[in-house]
């Protein structure tokens, strides 16, 4: 009997939606990885290495990587006005662009 009673218990319907702490950390991580892909991207037309936007007054390259990758889940308001500066988004474009928005070029 507790054997059924455990699997009834953690077994879950694949229909049910997420618990809201779950929810927020699923959409905190796509919006990371997709805030990650347009840097990217940015950087690329540009023609920078991440060690490029780092002179260019930029994150550091491990953040700058960590960015890039998806790996933080909230960036710091100075590292978003660094990548405006370095990657020549207009003020703001950054947390915009982490925030679900599109950046803005200089």
């Amino acid at each position: 009997m507790r054997g059924a009673s455990l699997r009834a218990a953690v077994s879950c319907s694949t229909d049910a939606p997420l618990p809201p702490k779950l929810s927020a950390v699923v959409t905190t991580s796509d919006q990371a990885a997709r805030f990650g892909r347009i840097v990217v991207q940015r950087r690329r037309v540009l023609g920078l290495t991440t060690r490029d936007v780092h002179k260019a007054g930029g994150p550091s390259t491990p953040t700058l990587n960590r960015i890039e990758a998806g790996r933080i889940r909230q960036p710091s308001r100075d590292t978003l006005v660094k990548l405006d500066r370095a990657l020549r988004w207009q003020s703001g474009s950054a947390a915009r662009t982490f925030d679900g928005g599109l950046p803005e070029t200089v």
